[in-house]
């Protein structure tokens, strides 16, 4: 299982690391594992524009665009480390 804490909790603070996406730095707001009901089948990157979506390998699996593919609304959560 990745840890996913390990890997991403540096990118939550906005000094901290930043993802680059279409040439632009950009923060993480939130991450977590995704799942049918019955297992985990992979995890999200949130930023504030896009979700980032990876399959449990690692390997990317779709860019998803607020408003277009999802309300941020719905999924955004409160950081539990701050």
């Amino acid at each position: 299982m990745i840890d996913l804490d390990a890997r991403y909790h540096s990118y939550l603070s906005p000094e901290g690391k930043k993802l680059n996406i279409d040439g632009e730095p950009t923060q993480v707001i939130a991450y977590g594992y995704l799942d049918n009901g019955k297992h985990i089948t992979g995890y999200y990157l949130q930023t504030p524009e896009h979700r980032l979506i990876y399959k449990l390998n690692e390997q990317f699996d779709r860019l998803e665009r607020k408003g277009i593919d999802y309300d941020i609304e719905q999924t955004v959560y409160e950081d539990p480390y701050t």
